[in-house]
């Protein structure tokens, strides 16, 4: 079955009222830009700077930007063999990098994250086919700050075959990543040919495009990495308050960093978006399971596709600390929204605490929402075999006769398409008799009972081995 058309969420008056202020803030507000070659490039080719040394970008060095950049931005699985495009419309969902705490595994409490618990949770998201694409999901304490983004990229590529999505913080976080991509592809040539890791530089909001930002930039245009500038914009903290305000803020942004790529390399992968998220009145965090956090979503989406650009959001987080109802209405709320929506990347997906913590059941949880939503999301295909009236008449006939197929359950058609045409959910949510006498595990023990399950599997690596030892020791 197909998907169901997105569901716009930004009226077409109310993307270009955004459009034209987020042009405005670019040629008027500008950029914080002290390095100096990508001031020279953009003072050469049209902009202007103020009395304060802010860049301004005039609205044609934008739009030529938008119509070099690729409306469909090749990516791979890390084999090579699978292709799953960045383009508008076609829907991916992973989880999230830099948590600093997990629930232990063992004892339930909350501790800080550890490089086994990265692998454990990469491991997980192999396993579980709804989730498109790996993130870290941690900022493991034992290993030192420097080799921290280059050590958990190594365990993604030695635990899992999907496509990654890598984070950093400086140009070596993505130097010795890349030299591992290469070694993995077989030649840069390859790489390049099928990228299969993308990665988000994050300039400070408002409009701060330091020195390492366009650095990272233009690394990634240089290499063949498909990237994207995703700036906080978040409601009160990063932006003003309104989400219109933000999201015209993050749509500028977002732009800027486009410009400064394409700029460079013209016809670089590049992934429109940015968080603009609700910044809590109390406590000043960034609130993952925000109404916020789907509804910016899928406005980002509505604006990719007025800009021919894949999207990026959030989906599948809560600010709850542990697995419960918060969690799960929390999480699901933005699943659904961004496949309404069409949102293309939609990462975070299991992230507890705002951001702060893992838990490998809440991996399991979260997958079933995806999987879910994706049935819910199917178009309606009335073919003769799905509609099904010969089968009607059949099992009507039967039942008065007493003879034959008497009921569905009975009936051929049922057995032929019964998994095509139901959902049937994992083993953990529970879906059996009632037995008022027999007792029932919780939830939570059904999810844990999952993780354990997979993760006492092969460990096999999944790149072959002599491939596996050069990444443990040339990048240990």
């Amino acid at each position: 079955m197909t998907r169901l058309p997105p569901i716009p969420f930004l009226g077409e008056e109310d993307v270009e009222k955004i459009h034209a202020a987020a042009l405005h803030l670019l040629s008027h507000t500008g950029l914080h830009l002290p390095h100096a070659e990508a001031r020279r490039m953009l003072l050469g080719a049209g902009a202007r700077e103020d009395d304060e040394g802010r860049v301004l970008l005039p609205a044609s060095m934008v739009e030529d930007a938008i119509a070099k950049a690729p409306s469909v931005v090749p990516w791979f699985d890390q084999t090579g063999k699978r292709e799953a495009p960045l383009e508008i419309d076609r829907v991916y969902f992973g989880p999230g990098s830099d948590s600093l705490y997990v629930v232990d595994r063992g004892t339930k409490r909350i501790r800080r994250s550890r490089l086994q618990d990265v692998i454990d949770n990469v491991r997980l998201v192999e396993a579980l086919p709804e989730f498109d694409f790996v993130m870290s999901m941690g900022l493991p304490e034992d290993v030192s700050a420097d080799r921290i983004y280059p050590s958990v990229f190594r365990e993604m590529l030695l635990h899992s075959t999907k496509p990654i999505v890598a984070t950093s913080t400086c140009l070596a976080d993505l130097r010795i990543p890349y030299r591992m991509a290469v070694l993995v592809a077989g030649s840069e040539d390859a790489f390049r040919e099928r990228p299969f890791f993308i990665t988000y530089i994050e300039p400070e909001s408002p409009f701060r495009f330091e020195e390492d930002i366009v650095d990272r930039i233009w690394f990634c245009g240089e290499k063949g990495i498909p990237t994207m500038g995703v700036t906080s914009s978040n409601l009160g903290g990063g932006g003003p308050v309104t989400l219109e305000g933000g999201l015209a803020q993050g749509t500028a942004e977002s732009l800027a960093a486009l410009v400064l790529l394409q700029l460079k390399h013209p016809g670089a992968g590049f992934v429109f978006g940015a968080n603009t998220w609700a910044t809590d009145m109390r406590s000043s965090i960034v609130c993952y399971g925000s109404p916020e956090c789907a509804t910016s979503t899928a406005a980002y989406a509505d604006l990719g596709r007025f800009y021919g650009l894949p999207s990026w959001g959030g989906a599948g987080c809560t600010d709850a600390h542990s697995l419960d109802a918060q969690a799960g209405e929390e999480a699901f709320q933005s699943i659904l929204i961004a496949q309404q929506s069409g949102a293309s990347l939609a990462h975070d997906v299991g992230f507890l605490a705002y951001g702060s913590l893992y838990d490998a059941r809440f991996l399991i949880l979260t997958h079933e929402m995806i999987g879910r939503v994706r049935r819910m999301w199917r178009r309606v295909e009335p073919t003769e075999e799905n509609l099904a009236v010969h089968v009607i008449d059949e099992v009507a006939r039967a039942s008065i006769r007493g003879e034959g197929p008497t009921i569905y359950l009975k009936h051929p058609h049922t057995a032929q398409h019964f998994r095509d045409s139901l959902y049937l959910p994992p083993r953990a949510i529970e879906r059996r008799s009632l037995d008022p006498a027999r007792p029932t595990e919780s939830l939570l023990e059904r999810l844990g009972a999952e993780v354990e399950d997979i993760l006492g599997r092969d460990e096999t690596p999944t790149v072959p081995e002599s491939l596996a030892a050069r990444l443990r020791t040339d990048f240990a």
